[in-house]
């Protein structure tokens, strides 16, 4: 790779040239993991970008780290999350909760023709329940949450993201602080097919470079309830505002605020007024990539 400078908008040659090496990358989804101690409460705050299988045992123990505080909230914040995998969302629930172990999580639905085949063969396959330990089999580290905060966003809170809201309203007490137009309502679940044998990635073709994750069910929780193509409606209305962002984290960053305030009696979610932040989208470099917004499983069926 050749160094060039820029000079009055022409790039100028340099005799530098350097060697670049091509690696894969994989983003630590944890943004921000904290506790914020107000007014007598320990709030625990989660700034979780995607969920990422890889990153699971380190979610597990930035829950230690919660449960060793002792925290009495939780404030989970999914604005700029857009999905990921179906598993590692049923192991953060179990994080959060704990107790709700073997309880329905989630339960897929299909087309007409393969619901009816799949209740056939193996109804239970159809769903998946609580689990108390991460992918890789470790104990996760419960906090033992009835209630909890979400901060969610219209055009970043999607797939995986819904799926935990939508999965934990039929047990908990789930308080969602967002935009007044819902999150982006994509309940869709994929699978990654190969061109293999038995369409895994284990003696797939090595002259094909590809693979296909088609669209293959819908998710509804415990109830039969699905995330609504609208998408899930804010509790508590708000909106970033790009002209007062505020820094993530922060106990005053407006929609972390809101969360707070709501915890510590400040205001009452069921007053007739509630802060409305109206201002533009704030967006995030994942949305740019073509996996963005996506849920995956990995169970066969």
């Amino acid at each position: 790779l050749d160094e060039v400078i820029i000079r009055d908008q022409t790039l100028i040659p340099t005799s530098n040239t350097f060697q670049l090496t091509k690696i894969e990358l994989t983003e630590n989804p944890i943004g921000i993991s904290k506790v914020i101690e107000m007014d007598g409460r320990k709030i625990g705050y989660l700034l979780y970008n995607s969920f990422t299988f890889a990153f699971e045992e380190q979610l597990n123990n930035e829950f230690l780290k919660f449960k060793t505080a002792g925290v009495t909230d939780f404030v989970l914040d999914l604005r700029y999350n857009g999905g990921g995998s179906v598993a590692t969302a049923n192991a953060l629930t179990g994080m959060i909760t704990g107790g709700l172990t073997g309880e329905i999580f989630t339960k897929a639905k299909w087309n007409s023709q393969l619901q009816a085949r799949l209740e056939n063969e193996n109804p239970d396959n159809l769903m998946d329940t609580f689990v108390n330990t991460t992918s890789n089999g470790t104990a996760l580290n419960s906090i033992g949450m009835s209630k909890l905060y979400v901060i969610t966003s219209k055009r970043q809170t999607a797939s995986a993201s819904e799926l935990v809201i939508n999965s934990l309203r039929p047990y908990i007490n789930v308080v969602v602080i967002g935009d007044l137009e819902g999150t982006v309502g994509k309940s869709q679940a994929s699978s990654t097919f190969y061109d293999s044998p038995n369409l895994s990635r284990e003696n797939a073709n090595p002259n094909h470079k590809y693979a296909i994750q088609p669209l293959i069910f819908k998710t509804v929780n415990r109830n039969d309830q699905g995330v609504p193509n609208q998408g899930i409606f804010p509790d508590i209305p708000a909106t970033e505002n790009i002209t007062n962002l505020g820094i993530l984290g922060d106990s005053n960053e407006p929609l972390l605020k809101l969360a707070i305030d709501d915890i510590t009696g400040r205001f009452s979610t069921s007053a007739k007024q509630l802060p409305i932040l109206l201002g533009s989208y704030v967006g995030n470099n994942a949305q740019n990539q073509t996996t963005y917004q996506r849920m995956y499983t990995s169970k066969e069926f």
